[in-house]
C-alpha cells in the first residue's frame, strides 16, 4: 500500500515538473520517506547512497534549469533589441 502510495506521489511531482513547479524536491522527499518506511530487509528497500544521488540530480536539473532561462533571457534580449532597431 505504501509504495502504490509513494509511486502515485512521485508521479503527481513528474507532473509538477511539467508544468514548471519545483517537482524534483517533492519527489526527494517522497524517496526519503519510502527509505525511511521501508524495512531494510525487503527486497524493495534502497539505501541512503540512492538518496544522495537523487539529491545530486535535483541540484543538477535546478542549474541546467537556470542557465536555461538565462540563455532565453539574453535570446529574447537580443530579439526585441534587432526590433527596437527597426
Amino acid at each position: 500500500v505504501w509504495a502504490l502510495l509513494c509511486l502515485s506521489a512521485l508521479i503527481i511531482s513528474l507532473g509538477l515538473n511539467a508544468i514548471g513547479a519545483p517537482g524534483n524536491w517533492g519527489m526527494l522527499i517522497i524517496a526519503g520517506i519510502y527509505s525511511w518506511m521501508m524495512p531494510s530487509d525487503s527486497p524493495y528497500a534502497f539505501g541512503f547512497i540512492v538518496i544522495i544521488l537523487v539529491l545530486f540530480l535535483a541540484i543538477i536539473g535546478e542549474i541546467l534549469e537556470f542557465l536555461t532561462g538565462v540563455i532565453g533571457a539574453k535570446k529574447l534580449e537580443e530579439v526585441r533589441g534587432e526590433c527596437g532597431a527597426q
